[in-house]
């Protein structure tokens, strides 16, 4: 081996290890040396004291300098001048984004902190075309990459819920957010780094090019470099975002739904869940942004002692596709078992959206609620594990608890890229868990050790866990730098990744952690969207922490549901819930209002299944598997070949026709009539009971936009009618026969279960009748003849065309039998 290679590797064991031997060279001879390295930015050693802070406010460590970047080459300098320092240097060096570390990882102790957000930003690149990407630098906030691609109609596919990180923060870690489940974490969406190595070098890295280089830093807590530039992927950006937010006061329900949406192909753009442990108001925090389906109903909702599980789900669309965005989440959220009156949603801009925690992190700060420790604790928890966490965390560790906050939603893990260095579990769907501690002046002296503690049990908990559950959160390098056996096969220049899936599972116990002088690049955990008092800094799981896989025992693949429910079943179960459990099933009432909402949630799943999967779809390119847990295959292609028939399709054509000829605008449908007015008597008129008129304006009123013009008239003219004295010796009129004089031709009252007495035609009328019906009965009969005939023609037709291929049957025998004689003479 040359001399230089072996000095390199001295200073490599060096640079992962932090071995130091004797020397009499000092700390501040060193430093002294800094001032004199040719850079374009400068070093401070005298206002250093805000790089000793970082958002979780738990740790200080005071560097000895921090650089101010006038350029990537100022960053390589001090690295290299650093690196080649080798055994006489005891400095650490650790990049620092945003500040939004929370236990000191983007500190140096003693050390050199570099501030990525000095480093002159070059002008984003932004491209479009095919394959739209942006090249930004790595001291760039994603909040300026969002304002600056939207000018080009182009956004990233995978954001944070805190948008003022740095690119190669974020980058560092993972990236998470609600879109996760979709696209991936953000380190799944680069096509390329350039990457200031721990030697000093500038090295651009990609799928292609350096691979190994290229994944392992990707979400390798800046151990093996600190990026400087990152060219992300874009997608067209919509204009718009349904925001929507429900409750459920079950966790089967609320997991088994977020794991049915995540799993659809048409589903929401983003999809994240949070639990909330005693805390109080919740739905008042909403009010200010949110418009309540129920608004009576959400003043009166009390959230005290209670927890409660919050679904937040958003649908991007531009103007022009609001309606067809309407129908598309009013399907989804026909799928769920929220609490029906739970709903509250509101339209907002893209970067409304995007943006949303930095209005609540202004109101904190102005609170003096921003800058407080932050115990925060994130795990990865198995499917197969959830339930089991959740009964034993938020049911006994924390039941006493309120302290913040708590993230928990599934994501996809083949969204996920296994090269890169993020440990995930083994289980195809997971759930990211974060628990959003933050311990104000109110708690006292001991709030941070009391939140430590239960964070503590909750990890304890975790290690006992069947399926191995993944601790996002440790200080330093502690689990990266385990493994000296991986470290002295790896390929010296590329630096190739100690922590995967693979490797963390080998890891000694055994093996001594000892600073590195390289420490962890920073990205901050950063707040999530928070409403005032609710809002403690919900986040992203992006931050510079590192993952520590506890595995007791070999994980389990998880099993996928299987499909255990009827057709009907989901899209029933939450209009069941508006029926009393204590109706008498025998009851006439109840009986038809039970048959006819089955019978018409069969029809709308259909339709609506008709529409997502069939309808515009060629032929060739249906699927042929059912695309809802709630029917099976066979269910699904009998469906298909129904709406291929050509009967089918001529009936819906009529049916459209006929749906245009429609005058009044129902509130239900129709077939709904008697479900829901079984329900009005119930409830509204639960006293006294509705009459026709009452029901006409109950099913013909819009919760939007209220009565239409031809409803309106026909109010009027009942209510004129019912208003009229009536004349001596007469009967008054009863609401029901005023309807039925009103609407003569139409079908609403038998469809809404009322009889009315069909007043005795005079004998001119009854005359009148009997012409007419003879007149229809010739016109049937002769219709009848008409169709006899062509049956009889079309049955000749037939015979003739079967005897002429019988004749071409002679024909073809008689040939054939020439040819073989033709053939047996030749060869003769």
């Amino acid at each position: 081996m040359k001399p230089s290679v072996l000095q390199y590797l001295k200073f490599f064991i060096l640079f992962a290890f932090g071995v130091v031997t004797t020397s009499h060279t000092t700390e501040q001879d060193v430093l002294a040396t800094l001032n004199k390295l040719p850079l374009d930015g400068h070093f401070s050693f005298h206002d250093v004291s805000t790089a000793a802070w970082d958002f979780g406010n738990l740790s200080s460590f005071m560097p000895a300098a921090v650089l101010h970047p006038g350029s990537v080459d100022d960053i390589a300098t001090t690295v290299r001048h650093v690196f080649l320092g080798g055994e006489h240097s005891m400095l650490t060096v650790a990049a620092r984004g945003h500040g939004h570390s929370l236990r000191g990882q983007c500190q140096a102790a003693g050390g050199i902190v570099i501030k990525m957000e000095s480093l002159p930003n070059a002008k984003m690149q932004v491209q479009s075309g095919a394959s739209p990407y942006v090249d930004a630098s790595g001291g760039e906030l994603w909040i300026n990459v969002l304002n600056e691609t939207l000018k080009y109609g182009l956004a990233p596919k995978s954001w944070t819920d805190y948008l003022h990180l740095t690119i190669g923060g974020t980058l560092s870690n993972a990236g998470i957010s609600g879109q996760t489940f979709r696209h991936g974490p953000q380190i799944s969406n680069v096509n390329e780094l350039e990457i200031v190595t721990g030697k000093g070098d500038i090295v651009t890295c990609s799928p292609e090019r350096n691979s190994d280089l290229f994944h392992a830093a990707l979400g390798g807590l800046g151990q093996f470099g600190i990026i400087t530039r990152a060219r992300i992927v874009l997608e067209p950006a919509p204009k718009m975002v349904r925001w929507i937010r429900v409750i459920y006061s079950d966790f089967t329900s609320f997991a088994e739904d977020q794991e049915m949406l995540i799993s659809a192909e048409k589903t929401f753009d983003y999809i994240e869940g949070f639990v909330s442990i005693n805390r109080t108001g919740i739905l008042n925090n909403w009010r200010s942004s949110f418009s309540p389906q129920d608004p009576v109903w959400a003043s009166q909702f009390e959230s005290d002692r209670r927890v409660l599980f919050c679904l937040e789900m958003t649908k991007n669309y531009n103007p022009e596709e609001a309606d067809n965005m309407e129908q598309e989440v009013n399907n989804l959220l026909y799928q769920l078992r929220y609490m029906p009156p739970s709903l509250f949603h509101t339209d907002v801009t893209y970067i409304e959206f995007l943006d949303r925690v930095r209005s609540s992190e202004v109101k904190l700060r102005v609170k003096g609620m921003w800058e407080v420790p932050h115990p925060w604790l994130n795990l990865m928890v198995p499917k197969s594990s959830i339930h089991t966490f959740a009964r034993e965390v938020f049911g006994k560790i924390l039941k006493d608890s309120n302290s913040g906050p708590i993230l928990l939603y599934p994501v996809n893990k083949f969204r996920w890229d296994n090269r890169t260095s993020v440990v995930i579990p083994d289980e195809e769907v997971f759930y990211l868990v974060g628990f959003l501690s933050s311990v104000p002046s109110s708690s006292g002296p001991h709030g941070v050790e009391h939140a430590l503690n239960l964070n503590n049990q909750i990890i304890e908990f975790s290690g006992k866990a069947e399926a191995p559950i993944t601790e996002y959160e440790r200080s330093r390098n502690e689990e990266i730098m385990k493994n000296n056996r991986e470290l002295e096969r790896l390929g010296i220049k590329t630096l190739v990744p100690i922590v995967n899936n693979t490797s963390v599972e080998r890891k000694g116990e055994d093996h001594e952690v000892s600073g590195s002088l390289y420490t962890s690049q920073e990205s901050g955990q950063e707040s999530e969207d928070c409403e005032d008092e609710e809002a403690m800094q919900r986040s992203i799981l992006s931050k510079n922490t590192i993952r520590n896989t506890v595995r007791t025992r070999g994980s389990k693949r998880v099993s996928m549901p299987p499909v255990g429910q009827e057709q009907t079943t989901r899209m029933t179960r939450q209009r069941m819930r508006e029926l009393s459990t204590e109706e008498d099933p025998k009851d006439k009432e109840v009986e038809a209002a039970c048959f006819d909402l089955l019978k018409t949630r069969q029809r709308q799943l259909r339709h609506k299944l008709k529409r997502a999967y069939f309808d515009g779809v060629p032929t060739n390119e249906v699927r042929t598997t059912s695309p809802v847990r709630s029917m099976t295959d066979e269910q699904w292609i009998a469906l298909v070949e129904l709406w291929s028939s050509p009967k089918h399709k001529e009936r819906c054509v009529k049916n459209i026709e006929n749906r245009g000829k429609v005058r009044f605008a129902q509130r239900t449908g129709s077939r709904c009539f008697i479900a829901h007015a079984h329900v009005l008597k119930q409830n509204k008129y639960k006293d006294v009971p509705p009459t026709a008129i009452d029901l006409f304006k109950e099913l013909h009123c819009s919760s939007k936009t209220g009565f239409c013009e031809p409803v309106k008239e026909n109010n009027d003219q009942m209510d004129t009618m019912m208003a009229q004295p009536t004349p001596e010796g007469e009967q008054p009129k009863t609401p029901t026969e005023v309807v039925a004089h009103v609407l003569p031709s139409s079908k609403f009252l038998r469809n809404v279960g009322l009889e009315t007495t069909v007043p005795k035609r005079s004998a001119t009328a009854a005359a009148v009748y009997k012409g007419w019906r003879l007149k229809l009965r010739q016109r049937n009969k002769d219709e009848l003849e008409v169709l006899k005939k062509k049956v009889e023609e079309s049955e000749e037709a037939r015979e003739k065309q079967a005897e002429q291929i019988e004749n071409l049957k002679k024909q073809g025998e008689e040939t054939n039998a020439l040819l073989r004689r033709l053939f047996t003479l030749n060869k003769d």
